[in-house]
């Protein structure tokens, strides 16, 4: 799920040190399994700055199992 989540939205791990990108995986994945997991793409997309398409993407992705 994090490699669909890296393809549909790259900014996500952008400008960061190697440091905030593990943090953020960890995040995600724990979020990914916890009853969280809808919650996720609101949050990420209220952090980053995405288009509409962009946003869609990733709610796509996100909403698979």
């Amino acid at each position: 799920m994090l490699k669909g989540i890296y393809t549909a939205e790259p900014k996500i791990f952008m400008g960061l040190s190697k440091e905030q990108q593990k943090v953020n995986v960890r995040v995600i994945y724990l979020l990914l399994n916890s009853n969280k997991r809808k919650e996720l793409a609101g949050l990420l997309t209220r952090t980053i700055s995405l288009e509409g398409e962009e946003q869609l993407d990733l709610r796509k992705t996100l909403a698979q199992p």
